[in-house]
Protein backbone atom coordinates (compact mmCIF):
# COMPACT_ATOMS: atom_id res chain seq x y z
CA UNK A 1 0.00 0.00 0.00
CA UNK A 2 1.38 3.55 -1.15
CA UNK A 3 0.51 6.48 0.93
CA UNK A 4 1.44 9.89 0.13
CA UNK A 5 -1.37 11.89 1.50
CA UNK A 6 -3.48 11.45 4.82
CA UNK A 7 -6.35 13.67 5.71
CA UNK A 8 -7.45 13.92 9.28
CA UNK A 9 -10.50 16.00 9.72
CA UNK A 10 -11.28 17.52 13.32
CA UNK A 11 -13.59 18.83 15.60
CA UNK A 12 -10.81 19.62 18.53
CA UNK A 13 -13.04 16.68 20.20
CA UNK A 14 -10.87 14.43 22.45
CA UNK A 15 -11.56 11.24 19.78
CA UNK A 16 -10.45 13.64 16.79
CA UNK A 17 -7.17 14.85 18.86
CA UNK A 18 -6.65 10.55 19.12
CA UNK A 19 -7.40 10.27 15.43
CA UNK A 20 -4.76 13.11 14.62
CA UNK A 21 -1.89 11.67 16.94
CA UNK A 22 -3.01 8.13 15.39
CA UNK A 23 -2.31 9.62 12.04
CA UNK A 24 0.82 11.47 12.62
CA UNK A 25 2.27 8.16 13.71
CA UNK A 26 0.68 6.67 10.19
CA UNK A 27 2.40 9.97 8.34
CA UNK A 28 5.63 9.56 9.81
CA UNK A 29 5.58 5.37 9.60
CA UNK A 30 4.58 5.95 5.50
CA UNK A 31 6.58 8.85 5.43
CA UNK A 32 3.55 11.03 3.98
CA UNK A 33 1.84 14.61 4.13
CA UNK A 34 -0.74 15.21 6.46
CA UNK A 35 -3.26 17.52 6.11
CA UNK A 36 -5.23 18.34 9.10
CA UNK A 37 -8.37 19.68 8.29
CA UNK A 38 -11.70 21.65 10.00
CA UNK A 39 -14.50 22.51 8.34
CA UNK A 40 -17.30 24.44 10.07
CA UNK A 41 -20.75 25.77 8.82
CA UNK A 42 -20.40 29.24 10.36
CA UNK A 43 -17.51 31.54 9.72
CA UNK A 44 -14.16 31.41 11.08
CA UNK A 45 -13.19 31.63 15.03
CA UNK A 46 -11.07 33.94 16.17
CA UNK A 47 -9.94 30.78 18.78
CA UNK A 48 -9.40 28.35 15.81
CA UNK A 49 -5.39 29.70 15.16
CA UNK A 50 -5.11 28.57 18.91
CA UNK A 51 -6.56 25.12 18.68
CA UNK A 52 -4.62 24.18 15.47
CA UNK A 53 -1.62 25.29 17.42
CA UNK A 54 -2.38 23.32 20.31
CA UNK A 55 -3.16 20.30 18.16
CA UNK A 56 -0.26 20.88 16.24
CA UNK A 57 2.46 21.06 19.21
CA UNK A 58 3.47 17.59 19.15
CA UNK A 59 7.27 17.19 18.56
CA UNK A 60 6.87 14.19 15.94
CA UNK A 61 4.75 17.56 13.40
CA UNK A 62 8.41 17.91 12.72
CA UNK A 63 9.43 14.68 11.00
CA UNK A 64 6.62 15.06 8.22
CA UNK A 65 5.09 17.64 6.00
CA UNK A 66 1.92 18.74 7.20
CA UNK A 67 -0.57 21.42 6.31
CA UNK A 68 -3.95 22.94 7.90
CA UNK A 69 -6.79 23.05 6.21
CA UNK A 70 -10.04 24.97 6.79
CA UNK A 71 -13.15 25.65 5.49
CA UNK A 72 -16.81 26.64 5.48
CA UNK A 73 -19.52 24.08 5.15
CA UNK A 74 -20.62 21.17 5.25
CA UNK A 75 -18.46 18.96 7.18
CA UNK A 76 -18.69 15.66 5.33
CA UNK A 77 -19.20 17.49 1.87
CA UNK A 78 -15.47 19.44 2.56
CA UNK A 79 -13.99 16.09 3.49
CA UNK A 80 -15.02 14.14 0.63
CA UNK A 81 -14.30 17.49 -1.52
CA UNK A 82 -10.89 17.64 0.40
CA UNK A 83 -10.13 14.10 -0.29
CA UNK A 84 -9.77 14.81 -4.36
CA UNK A 85 -7.65 18.29 -3.94
CA UNK A 86 -5.47 16.84 -2.05
CA UNK A 87 -5.52 13.58 -3.56
CA UNK A 88 -5.45 11.80 -0.38
CA UNK A 89 -5.08 7.76 -0.17
CA UNK A 90 -5.89 7.88 3.16
CA UNK A 91 -9.08 9.34 5.43
CA UNK A 92 -8.46 9.26 9.44
CA UNK A 93 -11.14 10.60 11.62
CA UNK A 94 -12.39 10.25 15.46
CA UNK A 95 -15.40 7.94 15.17
CA UNK A 96 -17.13 10.35 17.04
CA UNK A 97 -17.73 13.94 16.91
CA UNK A 98 -18.01 16.61 19.45
CA UNK A 99 -22.01 16.27 19.27
CA UNK A 100 -21.06 12.54 21.14
CA UNK A 101 -24.36 10.48 21.16
CA UNK A 102 -24.22 6.71 22.22
CA UNK A 103 -24.21 5.20 18.67
CA UNK A 104 -21.13 3.50 17.11
CA UNK A 105 -19.97 5.82 14.74
CA UNK A 106 -20.86 9.96 14.45
CA UNK A 107 -23.05 11.33 11.46
CA UNK A 108 -20.42 12.63 9.88
CA UNK A 109 -18.17 9.32 10.53
CA UNK A 110 -20.84 7.32 8.82
CA UNK A 111 -21.40 9.52 5.87
CA UNK A 112 -17.85 10.02 5.01
CA UNK A 113 -17.35 6.08 5.17
CA UNK A 114 -20.69 5.28 3.18
CA UNK A 115 -19.72 7.88 0.16
CA UNK A 116 -15.87 7.69 0.42
CA UNK A 117 -13.47 6.49 -2.75
CA UNK A 118 -11.02 5.90 -0.10
CA UNK A 119 -10.21 3.80 2.98
CA UNK A 120 -11.25 5.84 5.91
CA UNK A 121 -10.15 4.46 9.14
CA UNK A 122 -12.10 5.45 12.12
CA UNK A 123 -10.25 5.63 15.73
CA UNK A 124 -12.17 5.04 18.76
CA UNK A 125 -11.34 7.67 21.59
Amino acid sequence: MNIKNILVPTDFSDCSKTAVSFALELAINFKARLYVMHSMTSSFSLTLDKRFEQLTSDNRFKEIKSQIITEIGNPDVSILRQTQDIKADLIVMGNKGSSGGRKLLGSTTSKVISKSDIPVLAVPQ
